[in-house]
């Protein structure tokens, strides 16, 4: 699949995004994901997220899911839930091996409880966010 100009995210809707995201290439895309799409589950690294949304490269280096397609994405995060991990949304962009997705409700964490779960922190719960056992401090 060939990256187009106007598949990527825009300044503008760089400029829009109301959650902060948090970029997991420094980890070296390391979280792996499920992606659920017309009856088929592939595996993607997360290279972003946010409470509203995710940037993601599948794992199978299968061409990215087109625009507006959509699709269920489950975190994998430990300790999380499947209500509070899975979330369906809508592709908005591909460009190349990428692909970012607006979830249609938002995940329940902020900023630093998704940092948190990604350093392969737990959930506490609902609500209370995210606590790194013994071994992770």
């Amino acid at each position: 699949m060939t990256a187009h100009a106007q598949d990527a995210p825009s300044d503008s809707d760089m400029e829009r995004r109301r959650h902060l995201r948090i970029t997991l290439k420094a980890y070296g895309l390391n979280h792996v994901c499920a992606l659920r799409l017309d009856g088929t589950t592939r595996e993607a690294f997360i290279v972003d997220i946010s409470a509203g949304g995710a940037r993601l490269r599948p794992k199978d280096g299968r061409p990215a899911p087109g625009r507006g397609q959509v699709l269920e994405l489950e975190t994998r995060f430990r300790g999380v839930s499947e209500a509070d991990g899975r979330r369906r949304g809508v592709v908005r962009w591909a460009a190349g091996e990428e692909f970012g997705m607006a979830f249609d409700q938002e995940l329940p964490y902020g900023v630093s409880d998704l940092q948190c779960l990604l350093d392969g922190g737990a959930a506490a719960g609902p609500g209370a966010g995210c606590h790194l056992g013994a071994k992770e401090l």
